[in-house]
């Protein structure tokens, strides 16, 4: 009960976060047909001359995950590296991270859209915030070690989280034939992160 109640005291950002996040997967699936696709218009980023868009939706969109393994990963992920990042920057700092990740990113998709660079007609999903989250990982925890499958041991931080990111990239790149406004969020995402954490540092904030 203690453990429990120090993780809620300790990280009220990261708990926020999952609350949130499942929140939206658990209403998104309890319409069915037409009541998803009226709450998805809502939330998802669209491009800002299209009539559905709405300057919340560069908060909402990164918070939509579509697939129960996706809305597992994600909040595995948060458990995993959004408490100890938490710990470590303080939940404003934390925050300030996870939403300037995917803030940063909407940001950045619908000023490219409008000078023809990169076309979408509408976006969801958390590839900025959590790739300004591994960054993140990656610089103030270098030495911390991460399991990826296949791979049997773990790998540290500052050589696999470069990796994850190769990965990922290299993925969307053969999957969308060309670089895709997927690859574009985790760039953007991962430039935001590792800006915040660079200033921080600089600064000896952290």
């Amino acid at each position: 009960m203690n453990f429990r109640s120090n993780i809620i005291k300790e990280n009220p950002g990261t708990i926020n976060i999952v609350i949130i996040t499942a929140l939206v997967y658990f209403a998104i699936n309890a319409f069915n047909g037409a009541g998803t696709i009226f709450l998805l218009d809502k939330i998802a980023l669209y491009p800002a001359n299209n009539s559905s868009f709405q300057i919340y939706q560069i908060v909402t969109h990164f918070f939509v995950t579509i697939g129960l393994f996706n809305l597992l990963f994600t909040l595995l992920a948060l458990f995993l590296f959004g408490i100890s990042l938490e710990r470590m920057l303080g939940t404003k700092r934390f925050l300030l991270l996870f939403l300037g990740g995917g803030v940063g990113t909407g940001i950045a998709l619908l000023a490219l859209k409008a000078v023809g660079l990169g076309q979408f007609d509408y976006f969801i999903g958390n590839h900025g915030a959590f790739a300004a989250l591994f960054v993140a990982v990656a610089m103030i925890m270098p030495e911390s070690t991460i399991f990826i499958f296949p791979i049997p041991f773990p790998i540290k931080a500052k050589y696999s989280v470069p990796l994850i990111f190769s990965i990922a990239i290299v993925m969307d790149l053969i999957f969308f034939k060309g670089i895709s406004i997927f690859t574009l969020s985790k760039i953007v995402g991962a430039l935001v992160g590792f800006g915040l954490v660079y200033f921080w540092k600089r600064k000896h904030i952290i």
